[in-house]
């Protein structure tokens, strides 16, 4: 789809057809231009001392790679109801099979941990969004699930920010991965108390978490997540227990607005009692 749409836009500005073979040249190029950094993309071609690679001008010309890097859309047609609601419409293909990929080619054996990964963002979306106490104030917010050991990404997904269409992001996530859809039902009706609302972040979070159950158990039989205190909320732990079948402990700070009945009154009594005690005591 991506070299259709790419050869389109490159007929349209009389640039000539674009072969399979040449489209994914260049793709290589993009890759191998990633891992060997320069300021500018005509350094690639240079001639001069320090400057350039041997290698690049033998698999195309300059003037090639920059018609084709000038006309790639990642993106179909624009629909005028599709983007109206959801802000990201034009990345959904590519993000969703980035997605897909990174929760099948490998699942996280030991410890993981679940935390927001801002991404810089400089345009007039609504998915942007405005933190003040961020290192990147300004930029598209995704929650990612990452492998404590090898810092393996297994899940990602965004906040939703700007999204206006009548779908959660937790049943949003269940349509990419529709073995998740069995797990979302029953957090729904196994929760008479309406502890995780299926239209809340942490039903979302509940799903990307159990999600490694579902893939890879652990041979150990136990995994741990651990979460900072946006995250750590009792409610939250115990549904991810449940769907997990016991596997799957939470580990983080909590504050006491996201405490639960059960535990609340306790904690604050306990805080009590420990403040006039000496340290070490």
């Amino acid at each position: 789809s991506f070299h259709l749409w790419t050869e389109m836009s490159m007929l349209k500005h009389s640039y000539g057809n674009l072969l399979v073979s040449r489209f994914n040249a260049y793709l290589g190029l993009e890759v191998a231009m990633s891992f060997m950094h320069c300021n500018n993309i005509y350094n690639y071609w240079s001639s001069k001392r320090f400057l350039g690679s041997q290698d690049i001008p033998q698999v195309m010309s300059r003037n090639t790679f920059t018609k084709i890097r000038s006309s790639v859309k990642l993106y179909p047609k624009y629909v005028p109801d599709v983007a109206a609601n959801d802000p990201l419409w034009h990345s959904r293909i590519i993000l969703e099979h980035f997605i897909k990929n990174a929760a099948k080619i490998a699942v996280p054996d030991g410890p993981v941990a679940i935390d927001e990964n801002t991404i810089r963002c400089k345009g007039r979306t609504r998915a942007k969004t405005y933190m003040k106490n961020k290192p990147i104030k300004f930029g598209i917010r995704f929650y990612a699930v990452v492998g404590w050991k090898y810092t393996y990404l297994h899940s990602l997904w965004d906040n939703g920010s700007g999204n206006k269409t009548k779908f959660s992001a937790a049943s949003r996530y269940c349509t990419v991965f529709r073995d998740m859809k069995e797990a979302f039902d029953k957090m729904i009706t196994n929760d008479p108390e309406k502890i995780l609302l299926p239209e809340s972040a942490s039903a979302l979070w509940a799903l990307q978490i159990s999600h490694l159950h579902k893939e890879s158990q652990s041979p150990s039989g136990k995994r741990v997540v651990f979460m900072d205190n946006f995250y750590t909320r009792h409610p939250l732990a115990r549904k991810i227990k449940q769907l997990t079948n016991n596997e799957i402990k939470v580990i983080g700070t909590v504050k006491l607005n996201s405490l639960d009945a059960y535990n609340k009154n306790n904690v604050i009594q306990a805080i009590e009692r420990m403040k006039p005690a000496l340290n070490g005591s």
